[in-house]
């Protein structure tokens, strides 16, 4: 696992290795929702879901974060 920050002009651009690892996808978006990074939040735990479908805890952190985005939840891998 590897995690690289870089600061760039005000900026911070994340750099980001996990490989197969659900788990290490789902505490990347925790970390990012607590900077507010909430687009790139959600890419994570779908990262996550993407790896292990039945990792509910990513599933609830991947809803909350569509709730305060405003999307709509997904309650299954492939519903839209």
């Amino acid at each position: 696992m590897k995690l690289t920050c870089l600061s760039n002009n005000n900026s911070v651009t994340t750099e980001v290795s996990y490989g197969f690892n659900p788990l290490a996808w789902n505490n990347f978006g925790v970390a990012l929702v607590g900077s507010q990074q909430y687009e790139e939040a959600l890419n994570a735990f779908e990262q996550a879901l993407a790896l292990n479908p039945t990792l509910a805890i990513a599933r609830m952190n991947a809803n909350c974060v569509r709730s305060l985005l405003g999307h709509q939840f997904q309650e299954t891998s492939d519903a839209a």
